[in-house]
């Protein structure tokens, strides 16, 4: 039997499952750490790719003036400051990642919270209706 409660509940659920469920149910499969670990270090790898082509790029523009400098200590210090870059950007992408990534599983966390009330109110108002039907019978 339809009901106008019910069918409040389940048109939430409905629209929590066509708007919002698939992704967060998908970040709520894995624990936490997994998953923030997960996509720090696909950033990471995004964000090493990335330097590595802006460095190529770059030595290939001035090629020609480090092959007329090419002293060791001029490559040492080339080589220096293109590391201090690459670990300074490790860093910070580490760090925005992090939080990006907890904020987006804590809100993941909190959407299913929703969506799990609004199935544990359907079975509720179906365990209701069950009850009542069996005391039909009876009677």
């Amino acid at each position: 039997m339809l009901s106008n409660e019910k069918i409040k509940w389940m048109t939430r659920a409905a629209l929590y499952e066509k708007k919002e469920g698939k992704g967060s149910i998908r970040i709520n499969r894995f624990r936490k750490s997994d998953y923030i670990s997960w996509n720090m270090i696909k950033s990471i790898v995004g964000v090493t790719a990335g330097y590595a082509l802006v460095v190529l790029l770059y030595l290939l523009g001035i090629s020609e003036s480090v092959l007329d400098e090419l002293t060791l200590p001029y490559v040492i210090g080339i080589v220096e400051r293109f590391l201090f870059v690459y670990l300074v950007l490790l860093v910070i992408t580490g760090f925005v990642s992090f939080l990006i990534y907890y904020g987006r599983y804590q809100q993941a966390q909190k959407k299913t919270k929703m969506y799990v009330q609004y199935l544990r109110k359907i079975s509720h108002i179906y365990q209701k209706e069950g009850e009542g039907a069996k005391g039909d019978y009876l009677s």
